[in-house]
């Protein structure tokens, strides 16, 4: 994907439960416009992700997200951004 412009939402906090150890985290959340259709098919990883699905943030249910500082990223995003 090519980015035309990034923009800082938020940051919050989170823990990141990882072979039983809890390691506290930042975790910082992004903007970014996409400039065109994308020239190549994502390519996964498939070690490291499953699937993409690209949503309409307004559709998406706060419970459908694994973490809580990405509901809270979730909610300032559909704050500021009614449409």
């Amino acid at each position: 994907l090519q980015v035309a412009h990034m923009t800082y939402l938020c940051s919050h906090p989170n823990t990141y439960l990882y072979r039983e150890v809890a390691y506290p985290t930042l975790d910082f959340f992004f903007m970014c416009y996409v400039q065109g259709e994308p020239q190549h098919p994502l390519t996964l990883q498939e070690a490291e992700v499953s699937g993409v699905e690209w949503r309409d943030p307004h559709t998406v249910e706060p419970d459908e997200t694994a973490f809580p500082s990405l509901r809270f990223a979730l909610s300032q995003y559909l704050n500021h951004h009614t449409t």
